[in-house]
């Protein structure tokens, strides 16, 4: 019988013990700390700021096969504790949630070297010795394409796994990093017969280039750059069907590296010169001359010039060495508010150059100004000071297109939880505590002073109200004073009583002017409950909605897209206009990658920028010089058109552009109610012509248009809406009554408006619970009575317990035309059946109001080791006592995991 239990304990204990442990630490030389997550190993530090770079690596036979920059540890113990060391230093991090190399060995707040470790997924979890942020362990994470310190959280987990893996075989390794410099061949613009050709070389050298740099040559002729870097080959040397890019290099530590890049010549047309230049406005001159000078024309080519498609005349020049001037000046003043001109030159062999442009005569009403309204700096949790990020974007390359840029700290790091700002200090300063007001002031100066000697790039100051692990985070723009999470009254997380408490408080008169965005929206970070709570006071106080986060470059880690959150914002009502920000925290502030919002203003000044957004004159895209400018019956993005007004048509005209001729369109769309394509352009030939246009009827609530480029960047507009009061609505959402359960039927019912005068149907309907995604469906068509509120009821099974609401979307048909509409519940709280209600209030009330998403995941390993204990105990027990003739008793008891590797076990779990 002895044997028996032992068994059983044995058995259930390694059970245990497997999922509570950690997998094993190595020592010494030769790792990689691996995400697989990020599919990445830590890399070298990042060039400005407080984070380290992820170089990409892949698995060979359980070793790392890395990119260049991998840092390689060494691995070591102290005191029950691990250090990573390489040549440049320990693994470290701080309170302020950095992650460096610290030149020495420390386990201070500020500097600490030394980890312990738990387990996520059999994977490990590193947790700071001595570093904390509100009493919990520093971790490290993954996040906006680096490698920086946060606190660990279960809802996403993945992010804070990493392994601990040998550096392949014959990896080259320099000073303690994987060293594999390379080189890439940027081609800047097509490469044309006869024509000068440029281009960049840009190299990831660790360790620089030794005294000889760079030999870069194009056709077998050295080039040397010039004073911004570029090459550029002699029209005379450009010839043939191709042409041969080299270029090669030896770093500092002697490492030679080299690379090339064959580019295609093409025997075209080059269009040299045109005006009036693109996108410009002719000021008085309202018949302005059309001017094209080209090159490589050949004999006697025919020229073909149309304005807003119509055909016209002009005459052509010839300027020698198949060089010509083709001029045209109208007849009478241009029209419009825009005049696109389309161009093809054909010369005698047939080969065809197109160009097409737009400009505006007379003086322009809106220009392009790209940038971002979302970054970090040391006043909270962001690397740089904000005098370094200043001096960043006053040197941001012209070819980085870059106008203006936000600087939106968290306000929690203004004012403190001991003795935080008042509500009405967003208003009024000198309700706020002496530092808070010093520490805003400072900061608005420092903004305020630079944009006095700067005119080509405005910095613009914010903050980020944040509710952590609350309903989301947002930036306010425009308020004269800053509020945070400090506030215990804004910051309430029950029933999101601290977000109401923020929209009242933008509602306040007092707001009128100002600019809120809502960052990232996400389950990692919030959806604002689904955008819930929506009123017309604060709908006219937010109007920014980010469908693209993070400093990673688009499309790789690092980067997170949230397009279907912005139609499900416009489908609760919400008014938005959608922005692309970096969220810069560790430098590279504006230009980090490609992603840019771009506001539709009259000139470049803080006004002119906040009345556009105001007026939703705004589009997002992962592209940095992307033009776009789209209308419906002539009124720009943004605008609201009365249905009644529409004559039951609707007139949409797109215009775009890229100056990156190798940046194509692969196709636009206008998109609608219920994120519903409505309308597409595939053409490519037609796209790149720069002008398209649909008629439409006018079915739904808003139109807003999403441009697909060739390498799969995405814009996103601004919509514009069809003002449908008189269209049917959802009046409530509402539970009816009793407790709310899993596994047991929860009935609701939905209140639809339908205006007099007006046959209209439900036609389908569909339920989704927050963080549980669809919950049923009924496709039972509901005629609905004009003039009066209709109810419509229905049941969902929720299977997951927490603060929820059912989120009702209906396909209407009214007067023939279908469109959809959304609304959400009031919060229910779900709770397990009755039998566990008391039990839970008791041991975990908390948990019960925790949405799923931020609950441990269920570790079905430990729970295998507690049965098989169990059983082994009650086996044992039953045999021994059986063997005595006495009936068994219940024996209450309990077993426990170990944590491994170090104090504090459990720490970030």
């Amino acid at each position: 019988m002895l044997c028996v239990l032992m068994l059983g304990l044995m058995t259930g204990l390694s059970f245990l013990r497997a999922a509570a442990d950690p997998p094993a630490i190595p020592r010494g030389e030769g790792y990689v700390i691996y995400s697989p997550h990020a599919g990445a190993s830590l890399g070298v530090p990042e060039l400005i700021g407080s984070a380290l770079t992820a170089a990409k690596t892949e698995l060979t036979g359980g070793r790392a096969v890395c990119e260049n920059g991998a840092l390689v540890f060494e691995i070591g113990e102290k005191d029950g504790y691990f250090w990573f060391k390489t040549e440049q230093g320990y693994l470290a991090t701080s309170n302020a949630e950095n992650v460096f190399l610290s030149p020495e060995l420390s386990d201070t707040a500020d500097n600490c070297g030394l980890w312990f470790f738990t387990e996520s997924n059999w994977r490990l979890v590193f947790n700071s010795k001595t570093a904390r942020y509100k009493d919990r362990a520093v971790n490290i994470e993954y996040y906006s394409s680096v490698f920086s310190g946060w606190t660990y959280s279960s809802s996403s987990a993945s992010i804070f796994e990493f392994e601990i893996l040998p550096l392949a075989e014959g990896e080259p390794v320099t000073r303690g990093v994987v060293n594999k410099p390379s080189l890439k061949i940027k081609a800047l613009g097509e490469c044309i017969t006869g024509q000068p050709f440029s281009f960049t070389v840009q190299t990831d050298s660790l360790f620089g280039l030794n005294e000889a740099g760079l030999n870069v040559e194009a056709a077998d002729v050295s080039l040397t750059a010039d004073a911004h870097g570029v090459y550029t080959l002699p029209g005379g040397y450009v010839a043939g069907e191709s042409i041969l890019l080299s270029a090669q290099g030896t770093d500092g530590e002697g490492v030679s590296f080299a690379g090339e890049r064959e580019i295609a010549v093409r025997d075209i047309p080059a269009v040299l010169e045109i005006s009036p230049a693109r996108n410009a406005a002719t000021g008085t001159e309202l018949q302005p001359e059309i001017r094209v000078r080209f090159a490589n024309g050949g004999e006697s080519p025919l020229v073909y010039l149309r304005l807003n498609g119509e055909d016209v005349f002009g005459e052509l020049e010839a300027l020698g060495g198949g060089e010509y001037v083709y001029r045209y000046r109208p007849e009478g003043p241009l029209e419009g508010t825009k005049v696109t001109v389309s161009l093809s030159i054909v010369r005698a062999d047939g080969k065809t150059a197109r160009e097409s442009w737009s400009f505006t005569p007379g003086e322009q009403e809106y220009r392009l100004y790209f940038g971002q309204l979302h970054s970090h700096t040391t006043y909270s949790d962001g690397a740089g000071t904000l005098a370094q990020a200043l001096d960043y974007i006053a040197a941001i390359p012209e070819a980085d297109n870059l106008q203006f840029v936000a600087f939106t700290d968290h306000s929690n790091y203004f004012d403190s939880t001991a003795n935080a700002n008042p509500a009405g200090a967003l208003y009024d300063m000198s309700l706020a505590p002496e530092a808070s007001r010093q520490r805003w002031a400072a900061y608005q100066k420092e903004i305020a002073d630079f944009n006095a000697t700067h005119e080509e790039i405005l910095a613009i100051a914010g903050f980020e109200m944040t509710w952590s692990g609350g309903p989301g985070h947002m930036n306010t723009f425009g308020t004269p004073g800053i509020v945070s999470r400090n506030n215990a009254a804004l910051n309430q997380k029950e029933g999101d009583a601290g977000l109401k408490a923020y929209y009242e408080l933008l509602s306040r008169p007092e707001g009128e002017g100002s600019v809120s965005q809502f960052n990232h929206p996400s389950e990692k970070f919030g959806t604002f409950a689904d955008f819930a709570y929506r009123n017309d006071a604060v709908d006219d106080r937010v109007f920014l909605i980010e469908v693209g986060n993070g400093s990673g470059q688009i499309g790789g880690g690092g980067y997170y897209p949230s397009y279907e959150m912005y139609t499900l914002a416009l489908d609760q009502g919400w008014h938005l206009a959608p922005s692309n920000n970096q969220d810069n925290h560790s430098g590279r502030w504006g230009n980090a990658n490609t992603g840019r919002d771009v506001i539709l203003a009259k000139e470049l000044t803080l006004e002119s920028l906040f009345e556009a957004i105001r007026a939703y004159r705004v589009y997002a895209t992962e592209d940095q010089n992307l033009e776009l400018f789209y209308t419906a019956n002539g009124e720009p993005l943004g605008s609201v058109l009365p249905l009644q007004d529409l004559g039951g048509a609707l007139t949409i005209e797109l215009r775009l552009f890229d100056p990156d001729l190798s940046d194509g369109f692969l196709k636009a769309e206008v998109i609608v109610d219920g994120g519903k394509v409505a309308y597409s352009w595939n053409d490519a030939a037609e796209l790149k012509g720069g002008f398209v246009s649909c008629r439409l009827e006018p079915a739904y609530s808003y139109y807003y248009i999403r441009v697909t480029q060739n390498d799969g960047d995405l814009a996103v507009t601004a919509p514009i809406w069809v003002d449908r009061s008189t269209s049917v609505q959802i009046s409530s959402v509402l539970y009816l009554g009793g407790p709310c359960e899993t596994g047991e039927k929860l009935s609701m019912a939905v209140g639809f408006t339908a205006p007099a005068g007006s046959t209209a149907e439900v036609r389908s309907l569909s339920f989704t619970l927050e963080g549980a995604g669809a919950a049923g469906e009924d496709r039972t068509l509901y005629p609905l009575e004009a003039g009066r509120e209709n109810v419509v009821l229905f049941s969902i099974v929720p299977e997951t317990t927490g603060s929820r609401r059912v989120t009702v979307t209906a396909l209407i048909e009214q007067d023939g035309k279908e469109y959809t509409v959304s609304a959400s519940s009031e919060p229910l709280i779900i709770r397990t059946p009755e039998i566990n209600r008391e039990e839970e209030a008791a041991s975990s009330s908390e948990n019960a109001l925790m949405p799923v998403a931020e609950r441990p995941p269920v570790n079905w390993l430990l729970i295998v080791g507690l049965v098989l204990t169990a059983a082994g105990v009650v086996l044992a027990a039953v045999l021994i006592l059986k063997n005595r003739g006495e009936k068994p008793k219940e024996k209450a008891g309990s077993t426990t995991g170990e944590d491994l590797s170090g104090p504090d076990p459990g720490i970030g779990e």
